[in-house]
C-alpha cells in the first residue's frame, strides 16, 4: 500500500505540543520506525517546537507534514515570520542542546527560510539490514567463496586473482580505516569533553568525571592482561606469566602519553587519542565563550567525522568477506582456526559485564534487571 502524506496543524502551547510529539510517535511507529530512532526524533521535534514557541509566542500556528522523500521519511514543520536559525548566531537557548545531538547521524534538525515560512526538517535514518546479520552473511559468503574457489579455480589463477585484485583491495581497506580512524577517535572524544560542562552545570565534577574515566581504563587494561595468561605459550612458567602481566600492563598504562602531538594521529594510537582529546576538550570547556567559534568548528568536524565512519562502516560486511577469501586462497586460514578461544572469552566477559551493569542499575533504579535486558534487547 503507498505511503499517503500526513498533516497536522496546531499552537505551541505546552498542550498542543506534547499533542504534535504524540502524532509523530504515532506516524513512526506506522512504518515501523525503530524504537530508539523514534525517541530521537521526538526529542528532535519538541526541542524545536520549544525555540519556535520562544521566539513567537504560543499564539503561532505550526503545520507539521509527516512525509516520504526519496525512500526516507521526514517530519517537516512550516510556520510563517521572520526568518528563525536557532542554530546560527547563536539565537535560542536549542543551540548547545542541538549540538550534541547533532552528532547522531542522518537525524540532524535543518533549518531552512522560503517565501516567508519558517521550514524545519527532521530526516529519519534510513532503514538498513541488521549489522550482525550482515557481517555472519559476509563470513558465510566469504567461506563459500573461498572453499568453493579452492576447488573449481586452478592455483595459478587464484594467484593472479589474488596479486592483482583481492590483496590490492584489501591494502586499500587497512590504509582507509588507518587514515579515518585518528580523526573520528579524536574529534567524538573532543567533542564528548566538551559537553563535561554540563557536569558541572548540575553541580557534578568534570575532573572527577576524567579521571574516573582513565581509572577505569586503566583496570580494563590489567584485567585483559589477566585474561590473556591462559593463552601465553605453555612453556612460560606462571610465575614468569605473572611477571609478564604486570611489567606489560604497566607499560601499555605508561604508553598512553605520546612523545609528541603528531603520534597518536599518525599511529591511531586509541588511548593517546583519548588523552589528548579529553585533555583538549576540558581546557576548552573551562574558557567558556571565548572559544565558542573553536568549539562550533570542534562539532562541525565530528559531524562530518562520524558520517565518514558511518559509509565506511557501511563497507565492513563486503571487506570482511574479500579478506575471508584471501585467507582461505593463500593458505592462511589456519589461524582462523585459533581465534575461537579468544573470542569465546572475550564474549563471555562482555556478557558478564553486561550483566553486572544491568544488575547495578537494577539497584539503583530499583527495577528487575531482567526487565532491562529485555527493554534493551527488545
Amino acid at each position: 500500500m503507498p505511503f499517503k502524506t500526513q498533516s497536522k496543524t496546531f499552537d505551541l502551547s505546552p498542550t498542543s505540543i506534547d499533542g504534535a510529539s504524540e502524532w509523530f510517535a504515532e506516524n513512526q511507529e506506522k512504518v515501523s520506525i525503530p524504537k530508539e530512532d523514534c525517541l530521537r526524533a521526538r526529542l528532535l521535534l519538541e526541542e524545536a517546537l520549544l525555540n519556535l514557541r520562544e521566539r513567537f509566542g504560543e499564539q503561532q500556528e505550526v503545520t507539521a507534514f509527516f512525509e516520504k522523500r526519496r525512500r526516507r521519511f521526514r517530519l517537516r514543520l512550516v510556520t510563517h515570520g521572520q526568518r528563525f536559525n536557532p542554530l546560527k548566531n547563536g539565537q535560542g537557548d536549542q543551540d548547545e542542546y542541538s549540538r550534541s545531538l547533532f552528532s547522531v547521524i542522518d537525524m540532524r534538525v535543518q533549518y531552512s527560510y522560503s517565501m516567508g515560512a519558517n521550514v524545519v526538517r527532521i530526516p529519519l535514518p534510513r532503514r538498513t539490514s541488521n549489522p550482525a546479520i550482515k557481517i555472519v552473511a559476509a563470513i558465510v559468503a566469504g567461506l563459500a567463496i573461498g572453499l568453493l574457489g579452492n576447488v573449481v579455480i586452478p592455483d595459478a589463477m587464484q594467484e593472479i586473482i589474488t596479486d592483482a585484485v583481492v590483496q590490492p583491495l584489501g591494502d586499500a581497506w587497512v590504509r582507509l580505516l588507518q587514515l579515518i580512524s585518528g580523526p573520528v577517535i579524536f574529534f567524538t572524544a573532543l567533542t564528548a569533553a566538551l559537553g563535561t560542562k554540563r557536569i558541572s552545570d548540575y553541580g557534578g565534577s568534570r575532573f572527577v568525571s576524567v579521571v574516573r574515566y582513565f581509572a577505569v581504563g586503566a583496570i580494563m587494561v590489567a584485567l585483559a592482561m589477566v585474561v590473556s595468561i591462559p593463552f601465553l605459550s605453555e612453556e612460560i612458567e606462571i610465575t614468569a606469566a605473572n611477571r609478564q602481566v604486570v611489567s606489560t600492563s604497566l607499560d601499555a598504562i605508561l604508553q598512553i602519553i605520546p612523545d609528541n602531538l603528531l603520534e597518536p594521529f599518525n599511529d591511531a594510537n586509541t588511548p593517546q587519542l583519548l588523552l589528548v582529546a579529553i585533555f583538549t576538550g576540558y581546557v576548552l570547556a573551562s574558557m567558556d565563550d571565548r572559544v565558542a567559534g573553536v568549539k562550533s568548528l570542534v562539532q562541525q568536524l565530528n559531524l562530518i567525522g562520524l558520517t565518514v565512519a558511518r559509509l565506511v562502516c557501511d563497507l565492513v560486511p563486503y571487506f570482511v568477506g574479500l579478506l575471508l577469501c584471501l585467507r582461505i586462497w593463500t593458505h592462511k586460514a589456519d589461524l582462523l582456526g585459533s581465534v575461537w578461544r579468544p573470542l569465546a572469552v572475550s564474549v563471555a566477559l562482555s556478557l558478564i559485564a553486561f550483566a553486572g551493569c544491568l544488575c547495578f542499575v537494577g539497584i539503583r533504579l530499583r527495577v528487575n534487571p531482567v526487565l532491562l535486558a529485555i527493554s534493551i534487547l527488545f
